[in-house]
């Protein structure tokens, strides 16, 4: 069904008429109970992002779903879709709505990489993140390389940022310092990263 452009030409021209606003968002969402249709929804996706800059696709739900999007449409059209929605007035509030972990830091790195995004706002963003994580966390972050340290080093690398993250971080450094000697190298990295 997808394949034929003029079968999914008739559902967008449907959607749109019977919602008129993020059509595209209601198909996607109908995706669970419509497993049969997700050919024709994915193509209505694609080519919301593509040729109409995502304006039918809710920000929040893209930032909800990065990975389902990412699995469906590919890296580079999800990123072309974070490129679309960034500057829309309801993106920053859904951002900050959305968990750590690998779909906040992959959206943090592409909005790192374009032109245009207030970075001051990005940068606040991600230290406030970064700023509340407990001693704990980085602990486990610097041993186990998991989440936040994903975030650190983009907030290093990415964003260029070299200020402190915080006392949290502070105690978590201190309290691993004479054991840094004795690790392997890649805890030792990771020690040194954030």
């Amino acid at each position: 069904m997808a394949e034929r452009a003029d079968f999914t030409d008739h559902v967008d021209s449907a959607l749109t008429w019977y919602l008129w606003q993020e059509s595209v968002t209601f198909a996607l969402e109908a995706l669970p109970t419509r497993a049969s249709f997700a050919p024709v929804i994915w193509e209505l996706a694609r080519r919301e992002i593509e040729s109409n800059q995502a304006a039918g696709i809710a920000s929040s739900y893209l930032l909800d779903n990065v990975e389902t999007i990412e699995n469906a449409l590919g890296v580079a059209t999800f990123e072309q879709a974070i490129t679309n929605v960034w500057s829309r007035e309801d993106f920053w509030p859904a951002l900050e709505a959305i968990p750590l972990g690998r779909s906040f830091d992959h959206v943090v790195k592409v909005l790192g990489g374009l032109d245009g995004v207030d970075k001051i706002q990005l940068v606040e963003l991600v230290r406030k993140r970064l700023e509340s994580i407990s001693p704990e966390g980085w602990r486990n972050a610097i041993l186990e390389g998991v989440t936040p340290i994903g975030l650190a080093e983009i907030y290093r690398s990415e964003l260029g940022e070299t200020k402190s993250l915080g006392e949290e971080l502070r105690s978590a450094l201190a309290d691993q310092a004479s054991a840094m000697l004795t690790v392997t190298s890649p805890i030792r990295q990771r020690w040194f990263t954030v």
